[in-house]
């Protein structure tokens, strides 16, 4: 399958690169986009790649899935789809045989959150955002993704997050643990890139990947996906009121609905 021509991808120096370029609609992100992520990570693991760096173009990282798409969702199947393509998705990224690190400049909201959580590590400029506001729109998720947040964040800050749809500034997002470290600006953001990738390529592999699987045992990862049902999330794309807030969210009349 050839990667969606909304993801600009490359290699260097045993890095795979994953950008996100759809900046005219804030880096949101298309089924085909979703089902391109792991088959880009299978891409760079089998040209030894040694880590996978996520980034967005634009100034922005995502601003979460693409909401016409959603609107768009009639059939059960048509939910199930995007939905299998959106946990294969963090699946792969949380799943990865490499270390992962998020790159955050801008917004990083929903599915741009779900998928930077997935991740090993994350860094973000002054200017970003952090959000899960599936509250708002009705939209129910996995226990796994749930974990790995929880995992980061705490309890506590997870609810604020999810059940009241809080967003979160770069500040507030370290203090919380969602974020390894802020820097003012893209510029800084890349330097400090740099420095990342090059203490994880200059590590023990062994080493490294030992301590991500402790890290995953110790947390509960290991233990999803869980015996919940995946209807009721998928279904939760189908339901009145998900139709009602996405046609608000992307400021329609409800003539237009």
């Amino acid at each position: 399958m050839s990667p969606s021509s909304f993801i600009n991808h490359h290699v260097q120096n045993r890095i795979g690169y994953i950008i996100f370029n759809r900046p005219e609609s804030k880096n949101a992100i298309t089924t085909d986009m979703w089902r391109s992520i792991p088959d880009l990570l299978d891409m760079f693991t089998r040209n030894d790649c040694e880590v996978v760096v996520l980034k967005g173009a634009g100034g922005v990282f995502a601003a979460g899935a693409d909401l016409l798409e959603l609107e768009a969702l009639q059939t059960f199947e048509e939910a199930e789809e995007n939905w299998n393509a959106i946990c294969n998705a963090l699946m792969s990224v949380g799943e990865c045989s490499v270390p992962t690190v998020a790159a955050i400049d801008g917004p990083c909201i929903g599915g741009g959150c779900l998928l930077a959580i997935a991740c090993d590590l994350r860094y973000a400029t002054e200017t970003s955002v952090f959000g899960v506001p599936v509250a708002k729109l009705g939209i129910v998720l996995d226990d796994g993704t749930v974990a790995r947040l929880v995992s980061l964040v705490g309890a506590g800050t997870a609810r604020e997050m999810l059940l009241r749809g809080n967003l979160l500034n770069a500040p507030a997002a370290q203090r919380a643990g969602l974020v390894n470290g802020v820097v003012p600006d893209l510029a800084s953001l890349d330097s400090l890139l740099s420095k990342i990738t090059e203490d994880l390529l200059d590590n023990s592999a062994l080493s490294v990947e030992a301590s991500r699987s402790s890290i995953n045992r110790v947390c509960g990862l290991n233990s999803f996906p869980s015996v919940e049902d995946p209807a009721n999330i998928i279904e939760s794309y189908l339901t009145e009121d998900f139709k009602k807030r996405i046609a608000k969210a992307l400021g329609k009349s409800s003539e237009e609905k």
